[in-house]
């Protein structure tokens, strides 16, 4: 795996050329097959940290220009390159961050920033209010699949689905930028063969800034006392702020599995009930919190 991971690399950042056409293929490649639409966009992320890690900002924005241009050329369509820009930007924000500061906690801020931004168009770039436009849309969609569909979710459901769904919205998107920040992370190691670059840059050595803890009663309580637009932002807020702390309890639980040297096959187990079922996630996000309170990654290492 790392043969081919170090050769894929190695291919793309031989040239602006070769990272261009690269960058322009994955993304055709999303575009035109929307059911794995999603594998492709986090690969296409992790593409765009490995290069800004390794080449710097002068040379990923060229490789950029150039991959826009090309899909403009193939489609005709000028939208098209600037879809592409809209999905480089983050990537490119998250790989910038990480290249000037060396350090995950100030990823996070970008992270954080960046999910709010989701946050804050699917709530106020939309016409009316916000719960009302998402309820619409996602009754429409309902409509779309067929009556059983629609008749599985009442309208109290509906409604309170769509007060979060610009929170859920934004966690997806916070999901893809993680993987594909550790998955470029990655890449660059094998290609470099320097998996540990700088420390602490490892999934098991993230930890949120203490801030995040203070912000999550405070976004909580200001979706309580708040009403309106306002309201369904702090409410989603808070739901984005529980997900970042599901990243600090995997980086627990990974940090445990190594510390035991449990088998390779007790992660991708639990990654499976994380994706199956929802409470995992809340338990999740519940040993997140209780690392960055009790320290417990410090104390299983010192007690190894």
């Amino acid at each position: 795996m790392e043969k081919w991971s170090g050769r894929f690399a190695g291919f793309l950042l031989r040239s602006r050329w070769h990272a261009a056409a690269t960058l322009a293929v994955i993304f055709a490649l999303a575009w035109l097959l929307p059911p794995l639409a999603g594998l492709f966009f986090t690969l296409l992320g992790a593409v765009i940290v490995l290069i800004v890690l390794q080449v710097g900002t002068r040379p990923s924005l060229e490789a950029a220009v150039l991959a826009a241009a090309a899909l403009a050329l193939m489609t005709w369509s000028p939208a098209v390159s600037a879809a592409f820009m809209l999905a480089w930007l983050p990537a490119w924000i998250i790989g910038e961050v990480l290249r000037r500061s060396e350090s995950l906690a100030a990823v996070s801020w970008a992270l954080l920033g960046l999910s709010l931004l989701v946050v804050s168009m699917a709530v106020y770039a939309v016409p009316g209010d916000a719960v009302n436009y998402w309820q619409g849309v996602l009754g429409d969609a309902l409509k779309q699949v067929g009556a059983n569909g629609q008749s599985a979710i009442t309208q109290d459901m509906l409604r309170e689905l769509s007060g979060f769904f610009p929170g859920l919205l934004a966690c997806l998107a916070l999901a893809g930028w993680v993987i594909s920040l550790f998955l470029g992370r990655y890449l660059q190691g094998v290609f470099l063969e320097q998996p540990q670059l700088v420390p602490g840059t490892g999934f098991r050595g993230w930890d949120l800034p203490l801030a995040f803890l203070v912000l999550l009663p405070l976004s909580m309580l200001l979706g309580w006392l708040a009403s309106g637009n306002l309201a369904v932002l702090m409410q989603d807020l808070t739901l984005v702020l529980g997900f970042f702390f599901v990243f600090q309890g995997l980086a627990v639980v990974h940090a445990w599995v190594h510390v035991r040297q449990w088998p390779w096959q007790v992660l991708p187990a639990i990654y499976f009930m994380l994706i199956l079922l929802a409470q995992t996630a809340i338990l999740v996000s519940g040993l997140g919190i209780a690392d960055k309170v009790l320290n417990l990654r410090q104390r299983m290492q010192g007690g190894s």
